[in-house]
C-alpha cells in the first residue's frame, strides 16, 4: 500500500499542460496566468495627492502660517502655471501635485478665508500626503508571475495596467459521476435509506476555485453495465472523478469496470484516513481517472490531497503550501495512517489556533460544512499535543 507521497508522485507523473489561450479580462477570474504580466507604466503615473487639502512648498510655512490660494485643482485636472513662493492650491484626492509643490496639508488642518489659507500645523514635512510616481511599481517591472491565479484584486490590477486580454492556461475538461443504488439526485425526496448526491456538488465547488465548471450527472446505480456506459463517456474528459464503489464490498464494481475499459491502474488503496480505498488509473488516451470512496469527507479529503495538486500541476501552478498553527486541544488517533480531520480556526494573527470540529467519521458531511479546512495528524503520531503546530489546508487556495 502506497504512502500519500508515493501515490501523489505517481499521479503527478501524468500531469499534462493543456496549452494557453488569450481571453478577455472580464472572463479571467480564477484563471491561471500563462505569462508574466508587466506594468505598462509607472504607478502612480504622477505625483498624486493622497488627501483633500492644499498643495504647497513646505518651506513657505517656516516663517508664516498663511498662504495665498491661487487655484482649485481636482482629480483629472492639471495645473500648468508654476507655483510661486507664498502660494498654495486647493487639491482633491487623486489630483496631480504641481511640480513646484513638495507637500500636501490636509483640509482638516487648514482654514480658508477668501484668497488666504491659514494652516494650524507646524512644522510641515516635505513629501507628506503625496503618493509619488512609481512608488507602487515601475514601468516594465513584473506585476504578476506566470502560474498565478487571478483573484478579484489581481483582476483589478490587470485592469489598472491596461491588460484587456490575458494569456491563461487552458482548462482541463472534467467529468464527475457519483455511484450507488442508495444515491439519489438532489431534486428527489427518496426514502430514509437513500441519500442525496452531495459529492458531485462538493467536487464541482472545489473545482470552481480554478474556474473549472462541469455539469452534474445523475448518480449511476451499482450495475456494471450502467457503470460501464457512464465511464466510457466520462473517460473522454481529461479528468474523470468517480465517487463510491471502490472498496471491497459485494457491490463495489468500479475498479473492475474501469479495468474492463482498458484503464490502467496506477494504484488501489493509500495509507490515508479518510479515503484509504482510493483507486487511480490512466486511460488509453492518457487521461486520468480518480475513483474515490463514497463518504463525503473522504471525497473532499481526496480532492485536497490528490486531485487539487494534480490540477495545479497541469495548470502550471506552484505546489500547495499548508499553513501551520498550534492545536487548541490535544487529539488522539488509533490508526497508523496519515489522518486528515476537519477543523476551524480560532483567534487571529499570532493567537490563531486549530480546533477540531465535532466529527462522527468520514460519512459526516455536516462536520465538513462547519469546518474552515482540514488539518493533518501525521502517521506514527498517536497524539497531537495542545499547542503543537499542525499543517492546515483551507478548503480553497488562490496562490
Amino acid at each position: 500500500m502506497h504512502t500519500i507521497r508515493e501515490a501523489l508522485n505517481l499521479i503527478l507523473q501524468h500531469s499534462r499542460y493543456p496549452g494557453t489561450a488569450i481571453i478577455p479580462l472580464e472572463h479571467t477570474l480564477y484563471r491561471v496566468l500563462a505569462e508574466d504580466i508587466l506594468a505598462d507604466r509607472d504607478y502612480p503615473p504622477f505625483n498624486r495627492s493622497a488627501m483633500d487639502g492644499y498643495a504647497l512648498r513646505s518651506g513657505d510655512l517656516k516663517d508664516s502660517n498663511s498662504l495665498k490660494l491661487v487655484y482649485e485643482l481636482r482629480a483629472g485636472d492639471h495645473f500648468e502655471p508654476r507655483l510661486q513662493p507664498g502660494e498654495c492650491i486647493g487639491i482633491t484626492t487623486g489630483a496631480p501635485v504641481p511640480a513646484d509643490a513638495d507637500t500636501v496639508v490636509r483640509v482638516e488642518d487648514a482654514a480658508s478665508a477668501g484668497s488666504r489659507v491659514t494652516f494650524s500645523v507646524a512644522p510641515v514635512r516635505g513629501g507628506q500626503n503625496i503618493a509619488f510616481r512609481g512608488e507602487d511599481i515601475r514601468a516594465q517591472d513584473v506585476l504578476l508571475l506566470k502560474g498565478t491565479s487571478i483573484t478579484a484584486p489581481r483582476q483589478a490590477a490587470l485592469a489598472m495596467t491596461g491588460h484587456t486580454g490575458v494569456a491563461v492556461s487552458r482548462l482541463p475538461s472534467v467529468a464527475i459521476y457519483s455511484t450507488g443504488n442508495e444515491v439519489q439526485p438532489v431534486r428527489k425526496n427518496g426514502p430514509p435509506h437513500h441519500i442525496r448526491d452531495s459529492n458531485s456538488y462538493a467536487l464541482r465547488g472545489l473545482l470552481q476555485s480554478y474556474a473549472i465548471h462541469t455539469p452534474v450527472h445523475d448518480p449511476v446505480p451499482d450495475d456494471p453495465a450502467a457503470l460501464k456506459r457512464a465511464f466510457r463517456k466520462g473517460m473522454q474528459a481529461d479528468i474523470l472523478i468517480i465517487s463510491g464503489g471502490v472498496s471491497r464490498g459485494a457491490a463495489d464494481y468500479v475498479p473492475g469496470v474501469l479495468e474492463a475499459l482498458d484503464i490502467q491502474p496506477l494504484f488501489h488503496r493509500v495509507r490515508i484516513k479518510p479515503g484509504n480505498p482510493l483507486w487511480v488509473g490512466v486511460t488509453p488516451a492518457k487521461n486520468i481517472v480518480f475513483a474515490l470512496p463514497g463518504n463525503p469527507v473522504a471525497v473532499q479529503t481526496a480532492f485536497k490531497v490528490f486531485i487539487e495538486p494534480f490540477i495545479r500541476s497541469c495548470l502550471g501552478m506552484p505546489p500547495l503550501r499548508p499553513y501551520y498553527f498550534p492545536m487548541n486541544i490535544p487529539r488522539r488517533k488509533r490508526t497508523a495512517f496519515d489522518e486528515y480531520f476537519p477543523v476551524v480556526l480560532h483567534g487571529v494573527d499570532k493567537h490563531t489556533r486549530v480546533h477540531p470540529v465535532a466529527y462522527n467519521g468520514s460519512g459526516d458531511g455536516i462536520a465538513a460544512a462547519h469546518a474552515d479546512g482540514l488539518a493533518l495528524h501525521p502517521a506514527g503520531r498517536e497524539t497531537l499535543e495542545q499547542q503543537e503546530e499542525v499543517a492546515f489546508y483551507p478548503w480553497h487556495h488562490w496562490f
